[in-house]
């Protein structure tokens, strides 16, 4: 997602009377960075800060959409899109983007569309992992709001090793975008 060429009832007993309808974190993702401004965001989470923009996604999308408790399924949720990323994401981008140069009169545009295309599939694929961790990992819960996305970002952060917060601007203007995707905002 993190590239700018991706295309992107109550039941009191389970606790699921303070999330209804939960938008799927896919389609999360796909709404928020159809957003104007959403893909240079992710690009400069991704490229300025080396953040990971499925677990900034998804740091949204649990804080906002899911009522996921966040620590119970962040150290789980880094560790498989580290692996993830390692092994899929992160070496279809670098292809893909190395193509970006071609070789004089060498048509790279359809293998280079083909790997994005795979790309995406990847990204998909890590998405449904980390939607799967997250309805496993906890029921929803009340705690739906900014503050939530952005401590789960926080901590995504600090297991990462990485030094940006939410309150860099990138992550606060997809913060901005994500409380607008339709269902997103809940009461904090």
């Amino acid at each position: 997602m993190g590239d700018e060429e991706n295309t992107y009832g109550s039941d009191a007993e389970s606790g699921l009377s303070a999330v209804k309808n939960p938008m799927g974190f896919w389609d999360f993702s796909l709404a928020l960075y159809a957003t104007e401004g959403a893909p240079e965001a992710c690009l400069r989470l991704q490229d300025d800060s080396g953040c990971d923009v499925n677990m900034a996604l998804f740091c949204l999308w649990i804080g906002l959409m899911s009522g996921h408790s966040p620590e119970d399924i962040l150290q789980s949720a880094t560790s498989l899109s580290e692996e993830w990323a390692r092994r899929a994401v992160r070496p279809l981008r670098a292809v893909r983007r190395d193509l970006k140069s071609g070789v004089e009169g060498v048509a790279w545009d359809v293998v280079r569309n083909q790997i994005k295309s795979v790309e995406l599939a990847a990204e998909k694929a890590q998405q449904e992992a980390l939607e799967a961790l997250a309805f496993k990992a906890s029921p929803p819960s009340a705690r739906l709001g900014r503050e939530q996305a952005a401590a789960a970002f926080n901590h995504y952060a600090s297991l990462s090793g990485l030094t940006v917060r939410a309150d860099t601007p990138a992550f606060q203007t997809l913060l901005a975008y994500a409380e607008r995707v339709d269902g997103a905002g809940g009461g904090t």
